[in-house]
């Protein structure tokens, strides 16, 4: 069976798979753009994700770090204040 790799590379998937991460900032903030750009801890966690890590989020909007979780697959850590 052939290896899974990215179209536009060469390189396999799964680079994180097996790794935990925890994205801090992971939120992205509400826009009534619809063209917005998602912010760099979303990404990063999503790009995590599709990389076979296990993903946490947090950030200072519980909500958005759910958000980000779901989209994800992961947890959400609650604000502590």
């Amino acid at each position: 069976m052939a290896e899974a790799r990215h179209p536009a590379t060469t390189r396999p998937f799964g680079l994180l798979a097996g790794r935990n991460v925890l994205v801090l900032g992971a939120g992205t903030r509400p826009s009534d753009d619809p063209e917005a750009p998602v912010g760099n801890g979303r990404a990063v966690a999503v790009l995590a994700a599709r990389e076979g890590a296990a993903v946490a989020c947090a950030d200072v909007s519980p909500a958005a770090a759910a958000a980000t979780a779901a989209l994800v697959g992961g947890p959400s850590t609650p604000k502590h204040t």
